[in-house]
Order: C-alpha cells, then structure tokens, then sequence
C-alpha cells in the first residue's frame, strides 16, 4: 500500500520513510502542497498521507481541503511538533483524519497507519459497492421506465371513461398487481374488469397486459364475461409461475343498465346498495381464480343480476379488507359494509373509514375500489330509433355496400344435437360466409349461441306424481338439459322449482326447427328461431303427443331476461319457440 509523504524538509521525509522501510508500505515525497495535489491525483491506490502543517505557499491545512474536496476517501495525518489545541482544531477542521507529534515512534506510526488502512480498505469497499449499487439502480430506473411506458401505452388508452363508474387505485409502487379495465362496445354494453395478482409490484403486474388484451378484444366483439374469464384463465394458466394466480370479478352491465351478468373468481363479495344507501345484497365468489383450473375443470358460468335505478355496486380488492389499523387490526369487511350503511357516496365512506382505521402511510398491498351506479348514465344505446336513417330504396343483390349478403338457413335437430359443439361452429361458419365478419355480428353470433346453450330448455313433466322438490339454488336444479346430464322444470315460482324430474334430454323424442336469416331493410338484422316441433303444450300438438314429457323454452330464467336486454326484440311463445332479433353492426350502411 501506499503512503504519501508531504514535508518541505527533505530530512523529515528520508526520516520518515526509514521509519517505514522494513514495513509493507510503500512511501511517495512531495516537498509542497501543489505536488502533493498532483501526487493524490495520479497515485489512486494512496492508502494515507502524512501532511506536515507549516509549510512555504500552500501550507498543509490548504491541501488537506483540497485533499477532501473530492468523494474519495484518503485518510490525512498531521505530523508536526506542535500540540496545543488550537492547532489541533484547525488540523481537524481543515479535515485531518489523525495527529502525530514530533519526535515520532517507529512503533505508533505503524500501527497509526495499519489502523487507518483498514478504515481506507473499509470506505474502498463501500465505495465500489455504492458505485454498483447506483448503476444497478439506474438501471433499474431505466427498465421500469421502459415498463411504465408499455404498460401506460396497452393499458391506458384503451380505458372507457364512465361517468357512472367511480373509482379509488391506489398501488404500492410504480406498478400494481391490482388491475381495473372498462369499456364499451358498439351495442352499448359495458365491460369492468377488476383483478387482485398475487402479490405486488412489478412480478405481480406481469399477467395484466396479456389479460388487458384478452378484455378489451373479446369485449369489443361482445363476447360474454364467461368467455372472457376462460380465455383469461387459459393464458394465465400457461405463462404463470405455480404460486400466482388473479382473483377477479368480471361483469358486463348491458345498454339499459336494468341487467347485469358477472363472473367472480376468489374476490371478497361484490356488494349491491340500494338507491336508499342500504346494503342490499351481497354476490359471492363461485369460482376459482384466475390461472388456477385447467380448461377442461374450469367454469364459465356467470350470475345475471336484475339493477334497480340507483343501485350501486361495489368492488374491491383485499388491500381495503386486509389493512392493518393501530391495533394490528385487520379492517374487514364488517367495517366496511358498516361505512357502505347509509353513505350517499360509498366509495368515499369507505375511503374515510379507512383512512381513520389505519396510521398514516401503511399501506401494505395495492387498493382498488368501484363504484358503478345503474341507470344514471348516457352509455350509447343501439336501438332502432336512433339508428341512421335507412337508405330509401330496397337492397338489390349484388349491391351490398355493407359487405353483407341476405341469407336463410332451417335445420331440423334432434336433442342429441344439442350437446354437439359442431352445431355452433355450423352456425358461425354460415355467418362468416354471408358476409357477418366479427365486427359486424354484434351480439348477433353470442345470442345464437346462448339461445341455443340447451339451459335454456326446462322439462314439463305431464304428471307431477314420483316427483321430488328441489331447492333452484342447488347445483341439481343448475343442470339442465345436457345430453346424458339432465333437465328440471322451473313451474311459475323462479325462487324455486317444484316439482322437479331427473330425466336425459335424449331419452325425448322431441324434433326442433332452428331457422336463422338476414335481412337487410330497413337495416341489417339477424334474426333467429327456434321452435320445438309437435310440443305436447301446443293447442296444435298431435293428440297422441299430448299430455306427455317435453321440454319448453322458460321467460322464467334471468338469462333471457338479461339476453333480451342485448336484442333488438326476444320473444319466448308458449315456451315452444324462442324469437330474437339483432341489429348488425354496419358503420357504412346508410
């Protein structure tokens, strides 16, 4: 190691480095302040230096300033004969590390200098560690900007702004595992998406821009939040590490905001307050979240919730419900119902009670909270009377400025054919051929597919002898009519379902007509029907058909409550046919 040597006196310097000879230091003279600068500054490995006080020009108090001008550590010991303490203040002042007075002890240098030597291998190490440590973390800035960047471009700029919608996101760090997305789409529905990754920060935010994409590209082709969570689920579950997954609720609030449909997986209750600020109900968690389940095990099924005007539903993440307040206390969902309870506002009630639960900044996982109120928006609602004016003149062949031709399809179906996924994909490759790209269906592809879901189909028993009562919230009164699975009749209460049979739809031996067409005047509609051939409940059945086993179509189920909402009009007639029309998406008909 090094030592720097600052004397005019050509004899002190010889006489210190004699003194150091037969030691592990290796000395260096300067005769000035000015070489001794020039020395430090050339020799970077100088572990101390041994600065004479008085001398000619710049004296020794002058150079040590300049000496600890600069960030690097370079311990200073003053060698001189004087020691009275106002020279000792000035040496320590102008920044002097150690003292030694004349005449010196071979022994007590070296040890001086072995001592100080640690403190410079110490401050050298540090040094270099604090050199990687910033460059890491401007890296790091670097990255996270870049990331920032991506994600404020994917996720941002797609986002519906929803007057009806509130909403409190709060993040733990410059990304959140938390993910709130809205939007509409072209009939007037509209799509929240609010996400709980594990953990928080950049890791967990990692699956939001795959589920950003899913969301608003399936939304914006009217997809159902059922088929939005599998896809959600099937990309997650591939790219997630084992120990990650998304809570999530999903729901699609349709263009007269009276219906809701939503999806929830491993979230805390969704509340739904009334127009008078009471907690009104309460819609739990029936799934799985998430990136959990397999394709083959995970479920899709959605609840459809009827919306008083006013009501309000709230959603939130775990980061309000698991806060810690000043006892170590979680918050807890009682609280904040209670804060809901009579709240003209319910998001900043919860906010308030929050705020005075927990101490000041201990946030300890991201926060998200909404808000939507039903019924007091100006959410574009496609319906007939508002559309464009027709074109004047009926559509010719062969003129078809939309891209759409008018087309007619009838197929005559069995139960079995029911159970078959060919039968949607039939349905969909005969609109894709009469021109109905996905841009243009609308709703149109997903109400064809849900008419034809066979859960739409109840058995009407004709007796009501050997029957069984069962409860319309059990998973039994949920299966209906899958081939080989089986079908139960509702009756006239939806609250419960009496008189209830076990039997397979394909032990019936019902026909069903399925006609589907387009007409393009006034405007392009798709319309469907579906009728159950020879039903036993029809004043025209065979008399030979009547009075026995059948399915119908039920007005009773919220699903097609909830699917009339998205039609230009659905009809359920005697419960032996189903009629829906939908309005296609045609920006260039006029």
């Amino acid at each position: 190691m090094k030592v720097l040597i600052v004397d005019d006196s050509g004899a002190i310097r010889r006489f210190l480095k004699a003194l150091l000879k037969d030691s592990d230091f290796t000395c260096i003279e300067a005769e000035s302040g000015e070489e001794a600068l020039n020395l430090v500054e050339y020799h970077t490995d100088l572990c101390a230096v041994l600065m004479d006080v008085h001398m000619p020009g710049m004296d020794g108090l002058e150079t040590t300033r300049r000496i600890k001008k600069d960030n690097r550590y370079l311990p200073v010991i003053f060698v001189t004969s004087v020691d009275d303490e106002e020279t000792l203040a000035k040496c320590f002042g102008a920044g002097g590390d150690d003292f030694l007075t004349k005449p010196l002890n071979k022994t007590t240098l070296i040890c001086r200098l072995n001592s100080h030597r640690r403190f410079y291998s110490l401050a050298t190490s540090m040094s270099e560690k604090n050199r990687e440590l910033t460059y890491h973390q401007k890296l790091i800035e670097r990255e996270h900007s870049v990331v920032e960047h991506v994600f404020a471009n994917v996720i941002n700029p797609a986002m519906a702004s929803l007057d009806f919608v509130k909403t409190y996101l709060s993040p733990m760090s410059t990304f959140s595992g938390d993910l709130y997305l809205a939007s509409t789409n072209a009939v007037g529905s509209t799509y929240l998406f609010l996400g709980d990754f594990t953990g928080h920060g950049l890791s967990a935010a990692i699956g939001c821009m795959p589920v950003t994409d899913i969301f608003y590209a399936m939304s914006s082709k009217c997809a159902s939040v059922g088929e939005i969570a599998e896809e959600a689920n099937r990309k997650l579950l591939n790219i997630l590490p084992d120990n990650m997954f998304c809570c999530a609720v999903i729901l699609e609030l349709n263009a007269a905001q009276d219906y809701m449909r939503i999806w929830s997986g491993g979230m805390h209750d969704v509340l739904l307050v009334s127009s008078d600020n009471t907690v009104e109900g309460r819609i739990e968690s029936q799934h799985m979240p998430l990136g959990v389940l397999s394709s083959g095990e995970f479920d899709k099924s959605a609840e459809v919730v009827p919306l008083a005007k006013g009501t309000r539903v709230i959603g939130f993440t775990d980061g309000v419900v698991e806060a810690r307040g000043h006892n170590d206390e979680f918050f807890g969902e009682d609280n904040l119902c209670h804060a809901v309870e009579g709240a003209d506002s319910p998001l900043d009630a919860i906010l308030s009670a929050y705020q005075e639960f927990c101490p000041a900044d201990a946030q300890e996982d991201d926060i998200s909270i909404i808000e939507l109120t039903a019924g007091v928006s100006d959410v574009l609602r496609l319906n007939h009377a508002n559309k464009p004016n027709p074109r004047s003149k009926p559509m010719m062949f062969g003129d078809h400025k939309t891209g759409i031709l008018p087309w007619n399809l009838t197929v005559k179906l069995n139960p079995s054919d029911f159970s078959r996924q060919g039968l949607i994909n039939h349905v969909l490759g005969h609109m894709l051929a009469g021109g109905l790209e996905k841009e243009k269906q609308g709703n149109a592809f997903r109400i064809a597919s849900e008419l034809i879901d066979t859960r739409l189909l109840v058995l009407k028993p004709a007796s009501t002898s050997n029957v069984t009562d069962v409860d319309f919230r059990s998973e039994e009164a949920r299966v209906l009519a899958v081939a080989g699975a089986g079908v139960v009749y509702s009756g006239s209460d939806s609250q419960s379902i009496k008189n209830a049979k076990r039997l397979s739809i394909i032990e019936l031996s019902n026909e069903f007509e399925l006609n589907l067409s387009v007409s393009l005047d006034p405007v392009p509609v798709f319309s469907f029907d579906l009728s159950i051939q020879n039903c036993p409940c029809d004043d025209n059945a065979d008399a030979d058909r009547q009075g026995q086993d059948s399915v119908s179509f039920s007005d009773e189920l919220e699903e097609i409550k909830f699917l009339s909402s998205l039609c230009r009009s659905l009809t359920v007639d005697n419960g032996c046919r189903i009629r829906a029309e939908v309005e296609l998406l045609t920006e260039n008909y006029q």
